[in-house]
């Protein structure tokens, strides 16, 4: 129950519906009340400063909370404690980054000591990516189905709040690197950017690379169905290269004709495709499980 000493503060929108999914962050750390440990289900949430849009919400328990939120880099972004905001505000770091912030709100005389989590989950993470040492900042996973990031970040004071505790066969994974590396995953040598990369985790790929295929004939399933609402492509490879650093854009609506920029879907590219309902399309030699909502699909092996 919140304190009724605490004053209320204007209210972020409660429509939460991101305009992509595919820039996250996470925020981590203890929640206090008044100098209290905030009871289990308080709701926090997060909402830019200007427009204070909903980004993200989440609830406490054991007087913590962990947030993923979608934003702009170097934007200001509120957090909320039940009905009043927090004094702590964040200017928004690289995508992908994970950050400790605990939030107070209301008083902070007398701030009771609120003990440290215990992780939950059996790591594995960390044996099977051995290979990427201290060059590892973060791994990332986007459930289609659910719309939920997990992840994984190997600095032990963020053990207890990793939400990813094993690589599974087939699943793709970001992968986000200090630095570019050659590393042996899984069984295979794999070459990885600086920053982030794209990575299948499959033992043997015995399947031939997708061949390019034209934009409009690969989505032409969704598109027939008039389901289709907007692809984002990511080449890693240009990432650290302006202005676009990386991404490409499809939109099938003709406004959008002068904007776009994928002709083609290219081998080893990611692709963000936005429907609006459930669809398995056949895209080329690959078959697309779309979920209403942001869905990461790979352009790498066919057949």
């Amino acid at each position: 129950m919140t304190s009724p000493m605490l004053e209320p503060s204007a209210v972020c929108s409660n429509t939460y519906s991101p305009s992509f999914n595919g820039e996250p962050r996470v925020f981590v750390g203890t929640v206090a009340i008044n100098g209290q440990p905030a009871m289990d289900g308080t709701v926090v949430t997060v909402c830019s400063e200007k427009d204070r849009i909903l980004l993200g919400e989440t609830t406490t328990s054991a007087g913590h909370y962990s947030l993923v939120t979608q934003g702009w880099t170097g934007r200001p972004e509120i957090f909320r404690v039940s009905n009043s905001d927090a004094h702590q505000t964040v200017k928004l770091d690289h995508p992908g980054a994970i950050n400790r912030l605990n939030l107070t709100v209301g008083t902070t005389t007398n701030q009771a000591s609120i003990p440290d989590l215990v992780p939950s989950l059996v790591d594995r993470v960390e044996g099977e990516v051995t290979s990427l040492g201290s060059n590892l900042l973060s791994i990332w996973n986007h459930d289609n189905l659910t719309q939920i990031w997990n992840w994984y970040d190997p600095r032990q004071e963020f053990a207890a709040y990793n939400t990813l505790s094993r690589m599974r066969e087939g699943s793709v994974y970001l992968v986000r690197l200090k630095d570019s590396q050659a590393a042996v995953l899984n069984g295979r040598q794999q070459g990885l950017f600086q920053g982030w990369s794209f990575v299948r985790w499959a033992r043997d790929i015995s399947s031939p690379s997708c061949p390019a295929i034209a934009i409009e004939r690969a989505v032409s399933p969704m598109t027939n169905k008039d389901n289709l609402l907007r692809v984002w492509g990511f080449d890693p490879a240009r990432q650290l290269v302006g202005p676009d650093f990386g991404w490409l854009l499809y939109d099938p609506r003709p406004v959008f004709a002068v904007a776009n920029n994928i002709s083609e879907l290219t081998p080893d590219l990611g692709y963000w495709v936005n429907v609006s309902l459930r669809q398995t399309a056949d895209v080329g030699a690959q078959e697309w499980n779309l979920y209403p909502g942001w869905n990461l699909e790979l352009w790498d092996t066919c057949g």
